[in-house]
């Protein structure tokens, strides 16, 4: 097979294709391939049987597409920019990929911490608080909302509370009254999932019907005047769009045509699952803390089902739709050992996350969080 690699060389390479690759390889497939003592990722550009090398060419290491990086007029695009620009083609066929595509190891996700603020000296007199903050109402506002805090909150519930700039936390914590530590939230979340005799209990309120307990959007019989009350992207409207099929039905189905509200703290979860009938799904967060979510697409879902029966045989003996209820986690790092496929993101407010069909998908809040 012939690859384009992203080197300053108007040529391609040479590489062997061998039993017992992860995914067929196919032109604009990316491979990962040795080069001098590394491994570098290039694109499939031709298939041969014959190999133009007098000596035996090395063998590609590794094939992470189901389906090629590149489509077949997207590759014509890149040849032409190649020859119209007089540029190798591998560095072209790199500038077109994300980022995330073009490393020869895994990327490895930053770790998803929160910043924790504590009260790091006690001011026990009022006089000597007086003192201490003679020139610093500010900081005295947030060292003293800190503490009525329990000593101890995250940055982000903080800043919600009250208004102040960055400075004032350094000030503070350069004089020793405040510590700030970072905290891994993620890490943490596992840990606690993992451990069979450490128990936490959190408080999430889920599945709430908008139409009984209100909408965090505009609605058009309470807010006539507000023109996010008719916005496409409110979540009240979209299920009515021109072109989804929910239009036709007219009975109000309780989180399909009737949006629900969530409203979660620290560790609050939501488990494996995908939706009914392999419908999409779409959230809103409206404001707090971060949410993580993991996806597994829809292709691997088989290979998911399969791996969750195998880790947890006597559970699925006795509940064959365990799945279904919405009551068992197992840690993306587990199932990438087995192959299956698993992406993160993390929401924030004012963002949409979107599922697709027979896409499992699961996931945990930072802190209190309304979607």
């Amino acid at each position: 097979m012939q690859v384009a690699l992203p080197l300053p060389l108007f040529q391609t390479f040479t590489y062997a294709v061998e039993d017992g690759l992860a995914n067929p390889v196919r032109i604009g497939s990316r491979v990962i391939v040795p080069l001098r003592n590394d491994k570098e990722v290039g694109i499939c550009v031709g298939l041969s049987d014959a190999s133009p090398l007098k000596r035996k060419p090395k063998a590609v290491v590794d094939s992470p597409d189901v389906e090629p990086a590149i489509g077949a007029s997207l590759l014509e695009l890149c040849k032409w920019m190649a020859d119209y620009y007089v540029v190798p083609l591998g560095v072209v066929l790199r500038a077109v990929l994300p980022a995330a595509l073009t490393g020869a190891d895994a990327p490895q996700p930053s770790r998803k911490t929160r910043r924790l603020i504590r009260v790091g000296a006690e001011i026990p007199s009022l006089l000597e608080r007086d003192k201490t903050f003679a020139r610093s109402k500010q900081q005295r506002a947030v060292f003293e909302l800190v503490e009525s805090l329990g000593g101890r909150t995250t940055a982000e519930h903080l800043s919600s509370q009250l208004d102040f700039s960055p400075s004032v936390l350094k000030s503070l914590e350069k004089r020793g009254l405040i510590v700030v530590d970072e905290e891994e939230v993620e890490r943490e979340f596992w840990r606690l999932v993992e451990n069979l005799t450490e128990t936490v209990e959190v408080e999430y309120g889920a599945d709430i019907h908008s139409t009984t307990h209100g909408s965090g959007f505009p609605t058009i019989e309470k807010n006539p005047l507000n023109p996010y009350s008719k916005h496409p992207w409110n979540l009240n409207v979209l299920p009515f769009h021109e072109e989804s099929l929910f239009r036709h039905i007219k009975t109000d189905i309780s989180g399909m045509t009737v949006p629900w509200l969530y409203v979660g703290m620290c560790f609050s979860t939501f488990c494996w699952h995908n939706e009914d009938h392999y419908c999409y799904s779409i959230n809103y967060q409206h404001f707090g803390a971060t949410k993580t979510w993991y996806g597994i697409p829809g292709s691997d879902a088989e290979k998911f089902e399969a791996t969750m029966r195998n880790a947890v045989p006597d559970l699925f003996e006795t509940q064959p739709d365990l799945l279904f209820q919405l009551v068992t986690m197992l840690s993306p790092g587990r199932l990438v050992e087995e192959g299956v496929k698993v992406y993160a993101v993390d929401q924030r407010p004012n963002q949409f996350v979107i599922t697709f069909p027979q896409a499992y998908h699961a996931g945990f809040n930072h802190g209190v969080l309304s979607l």
